[in-house]
């Protein structure tokens, strides 16, 4: 497989079924080598979110719209890498519901409004 160029590179979605951890290192690594400005980290997750790590998204974004990178990589983490919440810094009301529970209907009409974008 020939490597990509940097223009060539793309984020891959998250879904939950991937290791959040290894995720998060090949995004940094991507990052790293776009060049991506601290303001512009959010806005390029918020993309690559899919089916129940969207769920999580929408419902997390709510109450951090002004959250930088650090907190969200701890929060995400802490969803989607349960075995590393002994090590997170994360208070208990950071938990989010059960997401099994939720009835949401995503369609290609829901839109996103970003802090960063404006």
């Amino acid at each position: 497989m020939p490597v990509k160029t940097v223009s060539e590179m793309e984020i891959s979605g998250f879904d939950r079924d991937e290791d959040a951890y290894w995720w998060l290192l090949c995004i940094e690594k991507y990052f790293s080598a776009k060049g991506t400005l601290e303001t512009e980290k959010m806005t390029e997750v918020m993309k690559a979110m899919r089916g129940r790590a969207l769920q999580w998204w929408l419902w997390w974004y709510q109450r951090h719209s002004y959250v930088s990178w650090e907190p969200f990589t701890i929060a995400f983490l802490w969803s989607f890498k349960p075995e590393f919440q002994d090590v997170l810094p994360i208070l208990d009301e950071e938990k989010e519901p059960n997401l099994e529970s939720w009835n949401f209907v995503l369609t290609s009409q829901t839109s996103f409004s970003s802090p960063w974008t404006r």
